[in-house]
Order: C-alpha cells, then sequence, then structure tokens
C-alpha cells in the first residue's frame, strides 16, 4: 500500500520481515499501479508536503501511536 490510513477500531498486523495487503479488487494489475505510483510521486504529482501531516522517528513510535488515537492532533 502506498498510503492509507485507519479507524481506532481497526487491528494492523506488521511482521518484521513482510507486510501483508489485499491489493485493491478493482485493478486488474496492482504491480504497475504501484509503477505508476511511484512515477506520479517522481513527477510531483502528488502533493506530499500537503498529504504528509506528521512526521514522527521510530524512538517516537508511541508518541505517533497516542496522536493518531486522538485524531491527529499533535500533543
Amino acid at each position: 500500500m502506498i498510503g492509507g490510513g485507519f479507524t481506532p477500531d481497526a487491528n494492523v498486523y506488521l511482521n518484521a520481515i513482510s507486510v501483508h495487503h489485499v491489493p485493491p479488487m478493482f485493478s486488474p494489475d496492482e504491480h504497475d499501479d504501484f509503477r505508476r505510483t511511484i512515477e506520479a510521486m517522481e513527477a510531483g504529482r502528488f502533493p506530499l508536503d500537503q498529504l504528509v501531516s506528521h512526521r514522527f522517528t521510530l524512538s517516537n513510535i508511541q508518541e505517533a501511536f497516542e496522536t493518531a488515537a486522538r485524531g491527529g492532533d499533535a500533543g
């Protein structure tokens, strides 16, 4: 997944070796979707400075979870 979100009651399972995802059912070629997404990002068609609301280092992961739980307001 290139980007995503969650609801407060969602469970997210991450494995240190792999992240499992379910491709969109409407996409005939998920690998091409990734290629086109990366090309669009490289071309500047995504305003990433407007789409990324917060950045956290791994050592601040607890703060990231707490911020997400509050609905995104930094505390």
